[in-house]
């Protein structure tokens, strides 16, 4: 993959987080009604991004109000420079992890991985390999680029 592609996926995984964290602290405690998941689907053979409402059937239209003022928020605004900071650094510690965990991890979700990113298209790389692939590319990730992101995502 070009560095452009792993940028826009950083992208897309910082937006989906902001999304999510933004429609939480809306609400007084953690048990925000609604989640976000950005995935690849063996079935529609496509990027999904769903957004799953568990409200009140009195009250689905002011969480369902919610989360459009936030997409339009993103698409129109973008994110902060916090945000993104806070994103990249919370990403990078995720690589790490997975870095270290790599021995840990059953050889079926190895196999399911490959066969995975190979139906997708994906590149499959050692862990310590995307690990350097995120720090060569998280500090290019620009406000702007997240914007346009926004703006082809939701």
């Amino acid at each position: 993959r070009t560095l452009e592609e792993i940028r826009h996926l950083i992208a897309v995984r910082i937006l989906v987080g902001v999304l999510q964290f933004r429609i939480v602290s809306r609400y007084n405690s953690n048990h925000a009604p609604v989640t976000i998941d950005h995935s690849d689907s063996f079935r529609e053979g496509c990027a999904v991004t769903s957004v799953t409402i568990n409200a009140d059937p009195r009250d689905w239209r002011n969480a369902l109000g919610c989360v459009v003022q936030e997409v339009r928020a993103l698409c129109d605004y973008g994110i902060t420079e916090s945000e993104l900071k806070r994103y990249l650094d919370a990403m990078l510690k995720d690589v790490e992890k997975g870095v270290a965990e790599s021995d840990t991890v059953p050889s079926e979700d190895h196999l399911n991985f490959i066969m995975t990113s190979d139906v997708f298209n994906h590149v499959v790389m050692r862990p310590e390999q995307s690990y350097e692939a995120f720090k060569a590319v998280a500090p290019t990730v620009t406000l702007e680029q997240v914007k346009r992101t926004a703006k082809w995502m939701l």
